[in-house]
């Protein structure tokens, strides 16, 4: 793609999961358009901003275009920076060399835990976007302003369209209220707050939206919703994940063996994009909007529907016993259901029994005891995640098909974006899982030859209690049979 965005951007994050998008920027436009990239970061764990982008160096994401270029890195200049402060936090020095030099803003910022607290949320994820569209005012030579969204936040929507639709809330009363009443009071509006909405995340994402909305006569913007991010496609290296949110920790959870039940509809779609396409997609967004005549102000950017989870169940099985995981607890199995009562039931037995069992025998060898914590992070996730697992979503992208459709041969090969991908999703599968035993859980791959005869052993165990089982409920069974039949024969 010939770039016409030649003068500096400000890619902003807090999340080490973004750093997949500075890969992208690093690989592709580093190297010759790009002058700089501004990252604001905060200071974190003693370390300062600077030294927080100066480890990135060491990390395998860089290796290669470092090789290539070794002073590479010098582009990507640190802004100390906090979005839980009115001003961001940044100096007044870092504030003018931005206001003068930026082009491009990617705002990335976001805290991503769905069960964060109504007031954490609206002020990192609403607030905070108010404050960097402020910032972004003041810039001379802004050519587009790029807020990344959420494809979910919409969850009274049935099908959603690209555009912004009416927020459920003043999200400048919201505001106020945070600013003024404490955490434990917001707490206790947030019945009356969210109303219906599912968590805290996407009800502080579709404020910002509303915000955002607000800005576009005065600068130029476009909000990008991408759906549930997903490993890597082919960027850095297939399956790449850093981190066990959504559908992943699921999965490694399942072939730990610690995950024997799930609350979802078989047939619903998981509606997912791969890291490094959803990567794409921001690159090319921005692109069209900052080159362009193009007024177009949303873009849903998904893969679409490739997945049913019955399909996910179903070729898991087989792919996580090819690269099972180092020390699973159990046997990797398990079952979807519809049914609540079932799937509570199945967590009391399958989840909370064998790990009350597991830390009463840590308490005996005096270790220290964690399954039961473990199965209580895994229930709350799950019930997290049943909104969207138990309902199909219909997103309407003519926008994003519509940019696509303008790109040359050229350019969608090199930033290929979701109808212009090769995906099959059963390799597609094989990658993620690999990658989560490889990349996230950092497991070494030389010993996947021990892990598949450890999870052979695993499954003769498996099948061996399971004859017991039977065999003690068939015994129960009988006993009480004929205990009723001697009953009605006197």
């Amino acid at each position: 793609m010939s770039c016409g965005l030649h003068q500096s951007n400000l890619v902003d994050f807090t999340s080490k999961s973004n750093i997949i998008k500075i890969w992208t920027w690093s690989q592709k436009q580093l190297r010759n358009e790009i002058n700089k990239i501004y990252v604001l970061i905060k200071p974190k764990r003693g370390q300062s901003s600077a030294e927080r982008i100066a480890s990135w160096s060491k990390i395998y994401l860089f290796n290669k275009v470092i090789e290539e270029n070794p002073g590479i890195m010098k582009k990507i200049i640190p802004i100390a920076g906090d979005f839980y402060e009115d001003d961001l936090g940044i100096s007044d020095k870092d504030r003018l060399q931005l206001v003068n030099d930026v082009s491009i803003v990617f705002h990335l910022a976001a805290t991503l835990r769905l069960e964060a607290d109504v007031k954490d949320a609206v002020k990192l994820n609403t607030e905070g976007t108010l404050h960097m569209l402020e910032l972004c005012k003041q810039f001379q030579q802004l050519q587009v302003f790029v807020h990344a969204s959420t494809i979910f936040c919409y969850w009274d929507v049935t099908i959603l369209d690209e555009k912004v639709y009416p927020p459920s809330q003043d999200p400048y009363d919201v505001i106020q209220l945070c600013r003024e009443k404490s955490a434990t009071e917001v707490n206790a509006a947030t019945a009356r707050l969210m109303k219906l909405c599912p968590n805290s995340y996407i009800f502080s994402k579709r404020l910002a939206e509303t915000i955002v909305d607000d800005m576009k006569n005065e600068i130029p913007i476009v909000i990008v919703r991408p759906s549930i991010v997903l490993p890597s496609l082919q960027e850095p290296f297939p399956g790449w994940v850093d981190s066990l949110n959504g559908p992943i920790g699921i999965l490694v959870a399942a072939g730990k063996g610690v995950l024997r039940t799930v609350y979802c509809d078989q047939n619903t779609y998981l509606m997912g994009i791969p890291v490094d396409v959803a990567a794409n997609g921001f690159l090319n967004i921005a692109y069209e909007r900052a080159t362009t005549s193009s007024d177009k102000l949303v873009y849903n950017l998904t893969a679409g529907s490739f997945w049913t989870y019955k399909e996910i169940l179903e070729q898991a099985r087989s792919k996580i016993l090819k690269y099972p995981f180092e020390w699973t607890l159990w046997f990797p199995d398990g079952a979807t259901t519809k049914n609540k009562f079932i799937h509570k039931l199945s967590i009391f037995l399958f989840h909370y029994v064998p790990a009350y069992f597991i830390d009463f025998l840590l308490l005996l060898f005096m270790q220290k005891r964690f399954m039961v914590r473990v199965q209580n992070k895994i229930t709350f996730g799950l019930q997290l995640l049943e909104y969207f697992s138990m309902r199909n979503w219909l997103f309407i992208n003519n926008n994003t098909l519509s940019l696509e459709r303008g790109l040359s041969k050229d350019e969608r090969q090199k930033f290929p974006t979701t109808s212009c991908i090769n995906l099959d999703p059963e390799i597609y599968l094989e990658d993620c899982i690999y990658g989560a035993r490889t990349y996230c859980l950092k497991e070494n791959p030389k010993t996947l030859p021990f892990c598949r005869i450890y999870v052979k052993f695993l499954y003769g165990l498996h099948l061996i209690t399971k004859l017991v089982i039977y065999y003690y409920l068939l015994k129960l069974f009988a006993c009480i049979l004929v205990k009723y039949m001697n009953l009605f024969s006197n």
